[in-house]
């Protein structure tokens, strides 16, 4: 796809002239008004596009180029080199040339492939102004709202360009490059440990032909939840929240300002009393939002039969990170080495048919005083229409990963309030830990 950074804002610390800088403060240019190529000026805006190096050309790229575009005064002056630092210098005066090709109708486009002439000069415009009035046809209704997988501003957040500026932040996708955890063998055996009181034969195949039936019907997010994913969950009884919003959680970069995540499943510590201090102290990092359950460490994301594998690991990357962020700071608390590499954060994906599992842990820095490395790595996929051993095989594994991350999260939790309560006996406990979060005045 196409690099749009031509066309959109790009970061203040890249040089090209002909680039807007969006919320730049005038001591970062010359008095020409062109940025200083190698000046480390402060990025000020938190708008994800403003800190990637490369902008993707998708759907919420083009309503932010839109947007900045509108809120430019037409009357203003374009020319190069003048004082306006936050105005593109792309919009410019046309050449009357350019206005002359345009009146006549731009290139000819007859020698393309399926390009109809259009009648008169207008009807190509009339065709595409009756098409945006033109109401949805009722047999259509029910069809189209089945066919989208719940598709909202969060699910658009979670394109390219946001996997861009996560890489570029030290967060990257799972791939053949990643490294493994240092328990990367202790979860593989995990996965695959025999579960107490397993389910015999009959009842096995019994669940698989309903998980099957319910499957080819669940086509939006909210049926699998409802129809399809009770049966991967099991029975285990833990606090858990649907599709909670992450409000209080605290925002993985101070710079900048991301969609708040909103996992479809996820497990943590029961928010009472028992936690007291590691809530009141580390509240932006391990409690997601108002009445959620306490330092979640097993993420689930789930798609319809019209949602899309790339979208979820997307989503399953940023909670399993917020999670990881977590347990980092309450293992910092705890006196713990929090660059053990270790996992003790988990998620999983649920795709059509496919189930895969994934674990997530943090590494030091490369660098002096540079940035934390977060790391997701793919423990194993399982295709549960494949067969029926392949089904029992899978939901053992995502049960076994979510009872070992309960154990996780319950230790870790017990240490750090037995740590404060410590220190808090001693008249020495610190300051609550808060959260360096973006301005809100930013774009999102």
């Amino acid at each position: 796809m196409s690099n749009v950074h031509d066309q959109l804002t790009p970061p203040l610390t890249i040089s090209n002239p002909r680039k807007r800088k969006r919320g730049a403060s005038v001591s970062g240019e010359s008095s020409s008004g062109r940025p200083h190529p190698q000046s480390p000026v402060k990025n000020l805006s938190t708008s994800l596009y403003d800190h990637i190096s490369h902008i993707w050309l998708e759907e919420d790229a083009l309503k932010e180029f839109n947007k900045r575009n509108r809120s430019v005064p037409r009357s203003a002056s374009f020319s190069p080199g003048s004082g306006s630092s936050n105005i593109p210098q792309r919009r410019q005066e046309v050449s009357p040339g350019l206005q002359r090709f345009a009146r006549v109708g731009g290139p000819d486009l007859s020698d393309l492939r399926g390009y109809t002439l259009p009648t008169s000069r207008n009807s190509s415009s009339k065709n595409l102004e009756m098409a945006g009035k033109r109401k949805a046809d009722p047999q259509d209704n029910d069809q189209s709202e089945s066919q989208k997988s719940r598709k909202t501003d969060a699910t658009g957040a979670y394109d390219r360009n946001f996997a861009t500026c996560l890489a570029e932040q030290n967060v990257r996708l799972p791939s053949r490059h990643t490294p493994q955890p240092k328990n990367c063998t202790e979860l593989l055996a995990v996965l695959k440990q025999k579960r107490p009181g397993s389910t015999d034969s009959n009842t096995l195949a019994s669940q698989w032909e309903t998980f099957l039936d319910n499957v080819e019907i669940a086509e939006t997010e909210d049926h699998v939840l409802a129809q399809v994913f009770p049966i991967i969950l099991g029975g285990a009884k833990y606090p858990c929240a649907l599709n909670k919003l992450c409000t209080t959680w605290a925002q993985l970069f101070p710079d900048v300002r991301l969609k708040r995540a909103k996992p479809d499943f996820f497990d943590g510590l029961r928010p009472g009393s028992e936690y007291r201090l590691l809530r009141q102290q580390l509240k932006s990092y391990v409690t997601p939002a108002d009445g959620a359950p306490l330092m979640p460490n097993f993420f689930t994301e789930i798609k319809g039969n019209y949602g899309t594998e790339s979208i979820a690991t997307r989503q399953a990357l940023h909670d399993g990170t917020l999670g990881t962020q977590g347990v980092y700071q309450t293992q910092k608390v705890a006196t713990i080495d929090p660059f053990d590499e270790n996992s003790h954060v988990f998620s999983s994906i649920f795709v059509g048919t496919s189930l895969r599992l994934f674990a997530h842990f943090v590494s030091r820095p490369t660098e002096e005083g540079g940035k934390l490395h977060y790391h997701m790595c793919k423990l194993d996929v399982f295709y549960l229409d494949k067969s029926l051993d392949e089904f029992h095989a899978g939901i053992t594994a995502f049960q076994n990963l979510r009872d070992h991350a309960a154990t996780v999260r319950t230790e870790l939790a017990r240490v750090t309030e037995s740590k404060l309560k410590e220190l808090d006996k001693a008249g020495v406990l610190p300051l609550p830990l808060v959260a360096p979060n973006p301005p809100k005045n930013s774009q999102q």
